[in-house]
């Protein structure tokens, strides 16, 4: 990450040059830049979940977990008409690494966010189960090609349908999502729902007890 320190550092620079008429190109490399810090993240975060073996489980609200998620899509969301939805129990305490969940989830809400058709809302739903929890979530946009469904969990696999091409990320958020939840023994899955739009399902299991 040192190089792209050095180059935000120069950016600034080149900012504070431009002056307040500021520069069209300046705007572009910033974007840019920015997508490459997220990337590099991204790709870091992968990297060190892949060399992982165990993690260390504690007593977990789920269901307070995925509420705040919620809530601070539907914050990002505000302006953009795609509504966030929240079917959920009470309570459900699991054992679990609420670090690794909370980014796993948040990885598959922003992605339906980002996916699904302005005047549409993406729907959470999630179901105790004996051992666990069933969570989907269900955007209403262009979903994926059904030759593509089994590899959308792959790193750095990028849909080249409408979808892909909207898509600003790097391919590589819904594997960090898979593996989180493969450490707890849970699964992950995709498919397309009638009508329209990406339905993808979590099953995680409840831990010790």
């Amino acid at each position: 990450r040192s190089p792209l320190a050095r180059m935000q550092a120069l950016l600034s620079i080149a900012r504070q040059q431009a002056g307040d008429a500021g520069s069209p190109q300046i705007d572009r490399m910033e974007t840019e830049i920015e997508h490459l810090d997220e990337l590099i993240g991204e790709i870091l975060t992968y990297s060190r979940l892949e060399a992982r073996e165990h993690i260390t489980r504690h007593p977990t609200d789920i269901v307070d977990l995925v509420q705040n998620i919620v809530n601070d899509a539907e914050l990002e969301a505000q302006g953009a008409d795609r509504p966030m939805r929240l079917d959920a129990p009470d309570s459900l305490v699991l054992e679990l690494d609420s670090g690794l969940i909370q980014s796993a989830i948040e990885n598959v809400v922003r992605n339906a966010l980002k996916h699904t058709r302005d005047g549409t809302a993406v729907t959470v739903r999630m179901v105790e189960e004996p051992g666990g929890v069933r969570i989907t979530i269900d955007d209403e946009g262009p979903g994926v090609p059904p030759d593509a469904i089994s590899q959308i969990f792959d790193p750095f696999y990028r849909v080249s349908d409408a979808r892909g091409q909207k898509s600003g990320g790097g391919g590589i958020g819904l594997a960090i999502a898979k593996r989180s939840i493969g450490l707890h023994g849970g699964s992950i899955s995709a498919r397309n729902r009638v009508g329209g739009g990406l339905s993808i399902e979590i099953v995680l299991p409840a831990g010790r007890r």
